[in-house]
């Protein structure tokens, strides 16, 4: 529906003790999604774009900062993953049909790097997905 309001859901999680804001925005031509885990704050500004290729059927996802930190690679990894999953989503919602429009990530993440990270990372996207599936409802 063209000229709609955007689509919005906020809500806050304990995850392993540290609070975890996540916003997801559903606008006409884009998704826009905030996590923090810096009470609010947001450090670097990620879009994904995904190609879906006629020719073979491949998918390429392609990441590139905006704005913010360029180095933590850890960053492209969820907004990799977050689009892959929100085109899975998208996919098996629609018939086997898949699009999904570009993806504004923000992110902040505490500095950590230990093993119990890669649970909180699918906790994480998890989460957000189940978020955008509401407000794909709210539409």
């Amino acid at each position: 529906m063209q000229g709609a309001l955007p689509s919005c859901l906020q809500k806050s999680f304990l995850i392993e003790k540290i609070q975890t804001d996540i916003i997801v925005q559903i606008f006409a031509d884009r998704i826009v999604v905030f996590l923090s885990q810096l009470e609010g704050k947001i450090g670097t500004y990620l879009s994904t774009t995904i190609e879906e290729s006629i020719i073979d059927g491949s998918t390429t996802f392609h990441i590139s900062s905006l704005l913010g930190n360029r180095d933590d690679p850890l960053h492209n990894v969820y907004a990799r993953q977050l689009a892959e999953r929100i085109w899975k989503y998208n996919k098996s919602v629609n018939g086997g049909l898949s699009s999904c429009p570009p993806i504004l990530l923000g992110i902040a993440l505490p500095k950590s790097g230990k093993k119990q990270d890669i649970p909180v990372f699918h906790r994480i996207l998890d989460l957000v997905v189940q978020m955008y599936a509401e407000a794909t409802q709210l539409q």
